[in-house]
């Protein structure tokens, strides 16, 4: 190999090191909303467990939005009503609530896991081109 094609390799190393790089960056930063999702949802279902504790007509505050409660007497505590889209909202057990939001829990798992294999092999690709840019400048 001529110097020039040498110099062309180790900025074409240098350029997918750096690409690389920001896309680890990209990576990383969904994964860390990936797994709040995933700490979030396994909270419902922690929440939606304690509802079964809950005694019929007593008083609760329920959560019109951020900060704002409306007071509440709890006629039934053994349905929830979900939003299933639409505006349509149906009733369901909370072991049936807590059987779609582990279904959701479980795909937020393989996304996980995917994006990890993903950060993976690039950790892999980045220390072969340093490795072979150190071979030119170390």
């Amino acid at each position: 190999m001529s110097s020039e094609e040498i110099s062309e390799e180790v900025k074409r190393k240098y350029i997918e090191l750096q690409s690389l790089n920001e896309q680890f960056k990209q990576v990383q930063e969904r994964l860390e909303k990936v797994e709040d999702q995933h700490s979030e949802l396994m909270q419902v279902i922690s929440d939606i467990e304690e509802v079964k504790d809950i005694k019929k007509d007593s008083e609760s505050y329920v959560p019109v939005h951020n900060g704002i409660f409306l007071k509440a007497k709890i006629i039934d505590n053994k349905k929830l009503h979900v939003n299933v889209g639409n505006g349509t909202v149906v009733e369901k057990t909370i072991d049936e609530v807590k059987e779609v939001l582990a279904k959701q829990a479980g795909e937020i798992d393989n996304v996980k896991e995917d994006m990890q294999e993903k950060l993976q092999q690039m950790i892999a690709r980045m220390q072969t081109l340093e490795k072979d840019l150190s071979v030119h400048f170390g």
